[in-house]
């Protein structure tokens, strides 16, 4: 996700080439995504896991 390539539906991560029914074929297909080039920039990331402090 985030990668800014498009793909097709069922595909999360991966190019357009993938076949949903082939898992070979996900192989090399991969994409980077904005996560991926934070972390070669050094940038780090927390993922929230407790959500008991927020109020809507």
């Amino acid at each position: 996700m985030l990668s800014g390539v498009k793909t097709n539906f069922y595909l999360i991560g991966l190019d357009p080439r993938a076949s949903r029914a082939d898992c070979e074929s996900s192989k090399g297909r991969e994409t980077e995504t904005i996560l991926d080039w934070a972390l070669k920039a050094g940038m780090t990331f927390k993922i929230p896991y407790n959500t008991n402090r927020i109020s809507w």
